[in-house]
């Protein structure tokens, strides 16, 4: 086999494999003389079968096979003994199928060499978030809240915090009257922030029937698609209140939900918030260690990898901002998926050195998991993972970078800055907008996805 380099251009090198025709013919007669002892062919006893008939049947498809093998072979040979690591499968054209020898071109993309990275030098902040009573005031509260049946007024009156109302509404830009959102059987409760605050001030005292107009400015909101950069009008109409039973936690309450009393259940209630806000802390580290991670090193990425990432990216903001300009939004994406790739690439490379594997185990207790979570839904979870390879790979990679980042955050130093809770959920939202307004001033909720996107693990075993 003879192998030659012919072009080199930054990650990009193809070479050019000369192999002698008798490799690939061999393969191909042997491939034939195994199939003799295993087809049937009227006339002809088993094993019997004339090579001259078998060619006539299955020479073609038998050569293809063989030919297939033999180049995949002599590829894999050619990187080795040119010491390539291909970023994804090598694009394979044949130039010669005739005579003496078999010749093709492989277009290679590598991997970038990446540079080492001092994981002791990096220095993180990590608030300890500080639950209060008020903190579980608040949820028990809200816990009692979906506990409350609503039930007609006992007397007419007028809608007051805590009834439930519902009411149809039409939305139109107070600019030139164009209706943005029309909805009928609209359901909230008053003064829980599931309403707008000027719907709520409208509707507050109105009875059953009642019609009333009022303007939100959501000039500089730049989350709700249909209304964002405009004043829009409200046109309402109350069409039913109901009042809430009366209703009071209590520990014959706590014991229905599965606890000795109110006081376990304030306890267990204190010990999920804690859970939830120990995750949303991990989720803010992770971000700013990828943060720190993608200004630490600068390499060049494979081109492949970037356009099928970006791919992704676009076929999701499409999805969620069907009327951009596909060229200012493959702009606007462009810049996140080259993150992507290249913190993917990044995490690999660490959980290679460190010799980070996932076991069977590890994902398919993390199935089982999620089947459980869905509760009822738990077979067809389980079902459509079975032989879904794409799926289960998919989990894998999850789980792979989850422990990367683990192995990362113990080699890393973190300062713990105490923080109330309050505190922490604005910082929270800052980020998200900070996120969003990276990477597109005009962000809708798909740029907020995809900023705070989990980084792909580009490896050896990636399918792009």
């Amino acid at each position: 086999m003879h192998v030659e380099i012919t072009k080199t251009e930054g990650l990009l090198r193809e070479l050019k494999v000369k192999i002698p025709a008798s490799v690939w013919n061999t393969r191909a007669d042997a491939k034939l003389l195994d199939l003799a002892g295993k087809v049937r062919i009227d006339g002809f006893r088993p094993g019997k079968i004339p090579a001259q008939v078998l060619r006539q049947r299955y020479g073609q498809s038998v050569r293809a096979e063989a030919l297939e093998e033999t180049v995949q072979e002599s590829l894999g040979q050619a990187l080795e003994q040119q010491k390539l690591k291909p970023a994804l499968q090598p694009r394979i054209n044949l130039e010669k199928l005739e005579g003496d020898s078999v010749e093709y071109t492989a277009s290679v993309e590598l991997f970038p060499e990446i540079p080492e990275i001092d994981l002791a030098a990096i220095k993180l902040s990590k608030n300890v978030v500080k639950i209060e009573d008020k903190d579980i005031d608040e949820a028990m509260e809200k816990i009692a809240d979906n506990q409350v049946k609503f039930v007609d007024l006992s007397k007419k009156r007028g809608a007051k915090k805590g009834d439930q109302v519902t009411l149809n509404y039409t939305a139109t830009d107070a600019a030139n009257g164009a209706v943005l959102l029309e909805e009928q059987g609209v359901v909230a409760v008053l003064g829980k922030g599931q309403l707008f605050e000027a719907i709520d001030a409208a509707l507050a005292g109105k009875k059953i029937g009642a019609t009333e107009e009022c303007t939100v400015d959501f000039t500089e909101d730049k989350a709700r698609n249909e209304y964002a950069g405009k004043n829009v009008n409200f046109s309402l109409k109350l069409t039913d209140i109901k009042e809430p039973e009366e209703f009071e936690l209590s520990d014959d309450f706590a014991k229905t939900a599965g606890f000795d009393d109110l006081g376990k259940m304030r306890e267990a209630v204190g010990k999920q918030i804690e859970n939830t806000y120990a995750t949303n802390v991990r989720g803010l580290m992770k971000k700013e260690l990828l943060d720190k991670l993608d200004g630490l090193s600068a390499f060049d990425l494979p081109p492949t990898l970037v356009a099928n990432e970006l791919e992704g990216i676009l076929e999701e903001a499409k999805r969620e901002k069907p009327d951009s300009d596909p060229a200012a939004l493959k702009a606007e994406m462009t810049p996140i998926a080259d993150r992507r790739v290249k913190l993917g690439l990044l995490l690999a490379n660490i959980g290679q050195k460190e010799n980070i594997e996932v076991t069977d185990e590890e994902v398919y207790r993390h199935i089982y998991a999620t089947a459980r979570q869905m509760g009822a839904a738990a077979q067809q979870v389980l079902k459509f993972y079975e032989g879904n390879a794409a799926a289960i790979q998919n989990v894998r990679a999850g789980i792979y970078e989850d422990k990367i980042i683990e192995f990362i955050l113990g080699k890393i130093t973190a300062t713990e800055k105490p923080i109330s809770r309050a505190a922490f959920d604005k910082k929270v939202a800052s980020e998200d907008e900070s996120d969003a307004a990276k990477v597109a001033p005009k962000s809708s909720k798909a740029s907020k996805k995809t900023a705070a996107a989990s980084e792909h693990v580009h490896d050896e075993n990636c399918k792009h």
